[in-house]
């Protein structure tokens, strides 16, 4: 910094910003401002956003490290799996104050097989979580809900879903309503006289059942099975499932909506336009505009196998256009789609491709605004070596998203792995793995986000529960952080 005169005879500052990435020029300006992340230290811009920490999200989009395999990430370390370790507040359950920092069983029953969970994230901060439990009545199979408070306690025991407990009830769905109520439905074998229904029941806000269990499907011949329900704007809900036989050809895919008491507000009604061959794996999310999204698998439509196709539907619940191709990439088959609403009017569908990644099964996506296809279909697993598979998904606020999959290139056996994504579709970070029980295979994740952007993530996982199959969970940050547990 140095000052001139000027030929009027005025004194003026010169700035000085030679070999300076930041700090003051002198003049009472600024060189440059430091980037996010970074501080201004003797004129250079230094990356501080990681300092003290050894993992965990730097705040700016990337990565501070990760804690690997065997160890969760816990306000910036790394502890052991099952040690305590304590951040200096007074917030219980949070990782730390003495909780165990590992994953925690759901199912309080452990004999035979408890498997095929789903989970919904309350606006009070607890959450349900629904799975088929192989000794949960009196028949075989049936579907199991537990209530878990937000205060990280496992007090409240499971309770039985389904009130027909003859055979079996398999492949619960659950789903929040906007009035903080919710609803779970299910397949059951014989019990609408014919091979499989699909059946539900309501309950209020305080987890109590509201009426009678609820047949959903009016066609009966054959098997109707694979349910998925989802709330609505409107305050109701909409389920779907598929049907053998009933759309002149294989199985196709059928839906009935419902208002928030549980009455029917729609006749059955056949999503799927084509009709040829089988459309199944049913999913659905309801959407900002007001309407909601049904997307499926259907086979020889994109003329190379499975591919997947969607429909959206209006406020009222008609079709709004036509149904719509969601893959790019043809070749082999594309299956198991799962979608859920951005919040801005737009969506996104994700889906499993064969050798789309390069080697064996890739968890592959698309984006959609107003208008259409919002830039192209992309991989979301990093790790490609063998299979990555049975993807969920749901959005996080601000218009993200979180996926979880189950994979089988972290060990041995198959593990559940979480990406996180923003607004714009961008990855937030590295793919996570979730599990820290690595023995035996871990399958069929399911995950929903609270209000606060923390998110829950439940599985099935084999032997670790001493008996078959159990039910795990854990809560994490809004950045990926071990929170709960």
């Amino acid at each position: 910094m140095y000052h001139t005169c000027t030929a009027d005879g005025t004194c003026i500052c010169i700035p000085d910003c030679e070999d300076k990435e930041c700090g003051s020029d002198g003049c009472g300006g600024l060189c440059a401002m430091c980037g996010c992340g970074e501080q201004c230290q003797s004129y250079l811009c230094t990356f501080i956003a990681c300092e003290g920490r050894e993992c965990g999200s730097d705040g700016c989009g990337g990565s501070c490290g990760s804690c690997g395999q065997q160890a969760a990430c816990v306000v910036g370390s790394c502890p052991e799996p099952g040690v305590q370790c304590f951040d200096d507040n007074d917030v219980e359950w949070d990782g730390c104050t003495g909780s165990q920092v590992t994953e925690f069983l759901v199912n309080d029953n452990t004999s035979g097989n408890q498997e095929l969970p789903d989970v919904i994230a309350l606006s009070t901060g607890d959450y349900v979580i629904a799975y088929q439990d192989s000794e949960g009545d009196s028949g075989s199979y049936g579907i199991r809900l537990r209530w878990l408070p937000g205060d990280g306690s496992l007090a409240s025991p499971s309770v039985l879903a389904n009130t027909f407990q003859n055979a079996s009830q398999t492949e619960p769905s659950i789903a929040r309503l906007t009035n903080g109520s919710f609803v779970v439905v299910w397949q059951s074998s014989g019990q609408d006289g014919w091979m499989s229904g699909i059946y539900g029941q309501r309950y209020t806000s305080l987890g109590v059942k509201a009426g009678a269990e609820f047949q959903c499907n009016s066609y009966t011949d054959y098997a109707q099975e694979n349910p998925t329900v989802s709330g609505l704007p409107s305050g109701g809900f909409t389920v779907l499932w598929e049907s053998s036989g009933q759309d002149g050809s294989g199985k196709g895919i059928y839906a009935k909506d419902f208002d928030a008491e549980g009455s029917a507000v729609s006749p059955e009604h056949r999503i799927n336009s084509y009709t040829i061959a089988d459309q199944g794996m049913p999913a659905v999310t309801g959407l900002a505009s007001g309407g909601h999204l049904a997307t499926w698998g259907s086979f020889s439509q994109d003329n190379d196998g499975w591919g997947i196709f969607a429909q959206m539907f209006d406020e009222t619940g008609q079709p709004a256009g036509l149904e719509f191709q969601a893959n790019t990439t043809t070749y082999s088959y594309q299956s198991y789609p799962q979608a859920t609403t951005l919040g801005t009017g737009g969506f996104v569908i994700v889906w499993q491709s064969q050798a789309q990644d390069g080697e064996g099964l890739g968890v592959v996506g698309q984006r959609f605004g107003a208008m259409g296809p919002t830039g192209s279909e992309f991989l979301l697993n990093q790790t490609t070596a063998m299979d990555q598979r049975n993807v969920d998904i749901a959005h996080r606020p601000g218009g993200g998203f979180v996926a979880v999959w189950e994979s089988d290139s972290v060990d041995t056996e198959f593990d559940i792995v979480a990406r996180l994504y923003d607004a714009t579709g961008t990855p937030e970070g590295n793919e996570m793995v979730v599990n820290k029980y690595v023995t035996g295979d871990q399958t069929y994740p399911k995950v929903d986000v609270f209000e606060d952007g923390s998110f829950v993530v439940v599985w099935a996982s084999s032997g670790q529960d001493g008996s078959n199959r159990g039910v795990y969970a854990r809560r994490l940050s809004p950045t990926g952080e071990l929170i709960w547990r």
